[in-house]
């Protein structure tokens, strides 16, 4: 049997709440877990949530359904679990869920498409600076490995590409990826538009950066025929990869790869610049040892979903301060979900939560 352990707090992703509720009622058919199990465990314990990335992600997912809406905050108030805020710089009020409460099916499905706004907003925030990063990466290398320009002229152009010549377009990108997301969450293929979008886009970057640092050589050794080298030199780059389709990730990460130590301080520097956006440090660690992993080591494109999974694994450092004191009670958060990408990272910070998980899942 499953011993209830009542002191832990229990934070759910969103297949998780699906199996507690009922995924056949939902239209749902794979069961990730025994659901009867799934149910009489959570129903034992006493502190149980849901972030705020989950309330948004099942808010959204059923946004055309608010009958099934309604069902599912009813389910939530019914089985005592409360919003857990863990989006930096997004937080929903205790008065905002109150007033869900009393919303009929249109207001509901107006509340939704709110949620959906802000969810693109999320989601784009976080593909800019994903694109910031890959570009930058991809430019910073190139000019390390590039004969024929001096320091200076190498910081010179860094400068340029990191922050001169995007400045204006960033405002713009930013635009146009929330209009393909909301264009891509219409149709409901917004994983795919998402990533073929940010493909092209990355795309163009790194060509442009292997036409600006060969530009800007062939100046310093006064050639004459800059056309000439530009036009080559973009040729080049699509033979080599850079062809905004399959090939532009393997490109990038095959340029990337040849230098371990280069992306070893890539990867900790990247945690920095989440660490001043106040994320969590298991958010952080996240970023680092599963995305930027799947990015640059694996060649894997940009999941959007990624995002969401790791705002959810940041409830992981949430201790409950009233109770934590007493070494006898275990006051620390365990994520309850069944992904198994999700369960390798979970195994790989906090050992005792996979074992939890496992023993739902397997347990007779």
């Amino acid at each position: 049997m499953i011993q209830v352990e009542d002191e832990k707090m229990i934070f759910l992703d969103a297949n998780a709440f699906y199996s507690y509720y009922g995924r056949s009622k939902l239209g749902m058919t794979s069961e990730p877990v025994d659901e009867k199990r799934l149910k009489k465990y959570l129903d034992q314990q006493s502190e149980k949530s849901l972030p705020t990335s989950v309330y948004i992600e099942i808010m959204t997912h059923f946004r055309n359904n608010p009958k099934v809406l309604q069902s599912l905050l009813e389910f939530r108030y019914a089985k005592g679990l409360p919003l857990f805020n863990n989006i930096p710089d997004y937080v929903v009020s205790e008065d905002e869920i109150t007033s869900v409460a009393y919303m009929d099916q249109v207001a509901l499905k107006n509340y939704a498409d709110r949620l959906l706004k802000s969810k693109i907003q999320i989601e784009s925030k976080f593909t800019l600076l994903f694109f910031e990063i890959t570009k930058d990466l991809y430019a910073h290398y190139k000019l390390e490995m590039t004969d024929g320009l001096s320091k200076k002229n190498k910081d010179a152009i860094l400068g340029y590409i990191g922050r001169v010549a995007y400045k204006e377009y960033q405002n713009l990108l930013e635009e146009r990826i929330k209009e393909e997301l909301q264009s891509g969450y219409d149709e409901n293929k917004e994983k795919k538009v998402l990533k073929d979008f940010y493909i092209q886009e990355l795309n163009e970057a790194c060509v442009l950066t292997n036409i600006i640092i060969q530009g800007c050589v062939a100046c310093k050794q006064d050639k004459e025929d800059i056309i000439s080298i530009v036009q080559q030199t973009y040729q080049k780059s699509i033979e080599n990869g850079l062809d905004g389709n399959m090939g532009t990730m393997p490109c990038i990460v095959d340029t990337l790869a040849t230098d371990q130590h280069f992306l070893d301080i890539a990867k900790v520097k990247v945690s920095e610049m989440f660490k001043k956006g106040k994320y969590s440090a298991t958010q952080r660690r996240y970023l680092r040892d599963v995305m930027f992993t799947s990015w640059f080591e694996r060649g894997k494109k940009l999941d959007k979903n990624d995002i969401f999974d790791m705002l959810c694994v940041g409830c992981l450092d949430h201790i409950d301060k009233t109770k934590s004191a007493c070494v006898l009670i275990d006051a620390s958060s365990y994520v309850l979900s069944f992904d198994a990408r999700m369960k390798n990272f979970i195994g790989t910070v906090k050992p005792e939560n996979l074992r939890l998980i496992e023993k739902i899942q397997n347990e007779q």
